[in-house]
């Protein structure tokens, strides 16, 4: 059977095509763009107002020249709409140029996942190629995090009893759901740096010719801190375990009290912690289950190797 369903397959297609621009020959532009559309909320531009924009990097040498003329510009502008990245909004009768009339002076917006895309682009080019420091400092944080959800969720379901209206039990809610957040946001960074660090430490390891400067300077890293590193998780994990397994006989209670999205419609994308999912991938980096090892035993032997 296969893995995606054809409409699945062809959805996939279409977001695929949202890095298009990278690639291009002309992706220095385009990445002008972009940052342009994502620089601002709620970004409304027409083909002139690009146009602008792309002069001033031209006499700053971040483009090519040439690539403010408005017909260039409205053509990078109909590929980005093409690839998904923009999509075609309002139309005005004030024109800056004859071309910006014959094309129907489009306004442009930016897409939502067009969004992420130019932000994780300009993430990653700020990166830096040595290791990334592991945020050791979020397992207290976590292990607090999880046992303060306990006892928000406590007094949220005692608030609720005593009347589910009352501004005493939304006030409870409103604690429980920041309490949630940040447990989740914590994680997530915690786990991005775990990842960052251990594909340097494979990247070095792989290396076929070290130095001995250079493995002298590695020791430290490969001896030292990984253990470091290690011991905290280990120190942590039982009582971020516990916490968790805690929570598990109440997720019901839990997610029922962090509320639906029906207030936003019904195709939104939650909030990190309000799905049973969520809270299986969280138990699941710390936990291990029958024949699926935890994060943190892919840890321990990852460190081993």
């Amino acid at each position: 059977m296969p893995a995606h369903a054809p409409d699945q397959t062809r959805d996939d297609g279409q977001r695929l095509q949202l890095f298009a621009y990278l690639q291009a020959p002309e992706h220095r532009t385009y990445l002008a763009i972009m940052r342009l559309f994502t620089s601002t909320l709620l970004a409304d531009l027409s083909a002139g107002e690009v146009g602008a924009a792309l002069a001033a990097a031209e006499r700053e040498g971040r483009v090519a020249p040439g690539e403010s003329d408005v017909d260039t510009v409205i053509d990078r502008l109909k590929r980005l709409v093409k690839w998904g990245n923009l999509v075609v909004g309002r139309r005005e009768t004030i024109a800056s140029s004859i071309a910006e009339f014959q094309h129907g002076s489009v306004r442009y917006q930016v897409s939502k996942l067009a969004v992420r895309v130019q932000r994780d682009v300009d993430a990653l080019l700020r990166v830096p190629e040595g290791a990334r420091e592991v945020s050791r400092e979020l397992l207290p944080a976590i292990d607090r995090g999880l046992a303060g959800i306990g006892s928000a969720l406590s007094e949220a379901l005692s608030a609720e009893v005593r009347d589910p209206r009352a501004k005493a039990a939304r006030q409870a809610r409103e604690r429980l759901a920041e309490q949630v957040t940040t447990v989740f946001l914590q994680h997530a960074e915690l786990a991005a740096t775990v990842r960052d660090f251990y594909a340097y430490l494979g990247q070095v390891v792989t290396r076929h010719q070290l130095a001995p400067e250079e493995i002298s300077g590695f020791r430290n890293l490969l001896v030292e801190y990984i253990q470091m590193v290690v011991e905290d998780v280990l120190r942590h994990t039982e009582t971020i375990a516990g916490s968790l397994a805690g929570l598990a006989g109440v997720r019901g209670e839990l997610l029922r009290l962090l509320g639906p999205a029906d207030q936003l419609g019904t195709d939104v994308e939650r909030a990190r912690g309000r799905t049973a999912a969520d809270w299986q991938e969280l138990t699941d980096w710390f936990v291990d289950s029958p024949g699926r090892p935890s994060q943190v035993a892919a840890l321990r032997e990852a460190t081993a190797r």
